[in-house]
């Protein structure tokens, strides 16, 4: 379920959990996905990728021309997951 369709302005998008690819467009985005296994563009702006324990094998596709990404786990900090540096 989107909650909002991703737009140049800063968005809000909340996914369900189904696997989906989001383009985030340009903006400084808050972006939530489920346990699917997702594709997440952030675009342009600085956005901001949140992540919460079970959400599923996702691959991040930052903009070279981004001035900067955040990612947020709500659990715990990324550093303790298997693979994460």
């Amino acid at each position: 379920m989107v909650t909002q369709v991703p737009t140049n302005l800063d968005d809000t998008l909340i996914y369900s959990n189904t696997s989906v690819t989001v383009d985030a467009l340009g903006g400084d985005d808050s972006i939530s996905t489920g346990s699917g296994a997702d594709t997440l563009k952030g675009g342009l702006g600085n956005d901001t990728y949140v992540f919460n324990l079970g959400d599923g094998h996702d691959i991040l596709w930052g903009n070279s021309k981004s001035r900067q990404h955040n990612i947020v786990n709500n659990r715990n900090n990324l550093e303790n997951y298997k693979g994460v540096a």
